[in-house]
């Protein structure tokens, strides 16, 4: 008799499978991945004090801390051991070295985006990267990109579909950043809303581009080591036809260097996997061999294979960066009932 699949149940809310499990009901593609929400996978070979994924965090929460000061910047103030202005910002959140090209306003936007950041896609801002313009002298301009103002604003279209972002960010959408306000006296590190826009063939911050003009890029530092994270919780559907069970799932590159992610695949386990786990027979989907993901870049897994076997399963995702397998544990449970 051709098995049928029930309802996809839960992303389960433990991570040891002998407690309680709290599910709900979801159905194929009708609920929305929230990609506010990311599940974190430590990569191996890391030799960084401070975690990747805490870099960035530990930058914005530096400057947090000496704004909330609210030292006045005169002309002869440091923030830190860095001097009182933009430059002296994105220093002390980032702690750049003391060099002679860093400290030149002529210099410095060439010498950042060369030696210590790389671009990456505005949508894929986070806390601890910069927003910087390319310009030089009293018109170069950076800050340090604190949070979205709606965290939960962006849908899955919105990082897959490029003429979806472009229409989003034409309307212009609202974050939170730190920055030296410089046309006030004295001048101040304060935390403020502000509006990135594409405008004219770019992107721009509307409360700056008069005295500040852009075009502003996005950038990360590149001294955080690449790391892969579950952009989406892993999925699975079902196909009425000779049991295909489809499992999908998404990668991104948070770091600031790339990665290469090898053997990338899910696996089931089951048939009774509500009280075995993984403790149940596995059976692997489709592995991809090799990829290599830019910062900032999503990779996208999807493949299917025949179960033919009734009974209820989990499905892991699973893959390997750095000479180390990942599985993080965030599976999704499936029924192939008879």
């Amino acid at each position: 008799m051709l098995a049928k699949l029930a309802t996809i149940l839960v992303v389960v809310a433990v991570l040891h499978f002998g407690t309680s499990i709290v599910s709900f009901v979801v159905f194929p593609d009708a609920k929305q991945i929230d990609p506010g929400v990311t599940l974190r996978v430590q990569a191996a070979g890391i030799s960084n004090n401070v975690a990747p994924w805490q870099m960035g965090n530990r930058a914005v929460a530096r400057v947090r801390a000496f704004a909330d000061k609210g030292a006045p910047l005169s002309a002869d103030a440091f923030i830190g051991d860095y001097p009182a202005n933009y430059m002296g910002l994105i220093g002390y959140a980032w702690q750049l070295p003391r060099t002679a090209e860093l400290s030149d306003a002529n210099e410095w936007a060439y010498a950042v985006r060369q030696n210590y950041a790389v671009e990456i896609s505005h949508i894929m801002l986070q806390p601890g990267d910069i927003l910087m313009n390319d310009r030089s002298g009293d018109y170069g301009h950076a800050l340090v990109f604190a949070q979205w103002r709606n965290p939960t604003q962006w849908t899955a279209r919105d990082f897959t579909d490029r003429a979806q972002q472009r229409a989003r960010f034409e309307q212009g959408v609202l974050f939170i950043a730190y920055e030296v306000e410089r046309f006030q006296y004295p001048a101040r590190v304060l935390p403020k809303q502000y509006t990135l826009k594409w405008s004219d063939g770019a992107m721009t911050i509307v409360e700056l581009d008069r005295e500040l003009h852009g075009p502003y890029d996005a950038l990360r530092h590149n001294q955080i080591a690449g790391y892969a994270e579950l952009f989406s919780p892993v999925s699975a559907s079902f196909k009425n036809t000779a049991n295909a069970v489809t499992t999908n799932f998404r990668l991104v590159n948070r770091g600031g260097a790339p990665i290469v992610v090898e053997n990338i695949s899910a696996v089931a386990y089951g048939p009774d996997a509500l009280h075995q786990g993984v403790a149940g027979t596995p059976g692997a989907f489709p592995e991809i061999k090799r990829i290599v993901l830019q910062p900032g870049q999503i990779y996208e897994y999807q493949q299917t294979r025949t179960i033919a076997q009734a009974g209820t399963f989990l499905v892991l995702a699973r893959f390997q960066v750095n000479g180390a397998v990942q599985m993080p544990a965030q599976p999704v449970f499936f029924q192939i009932a008879e």
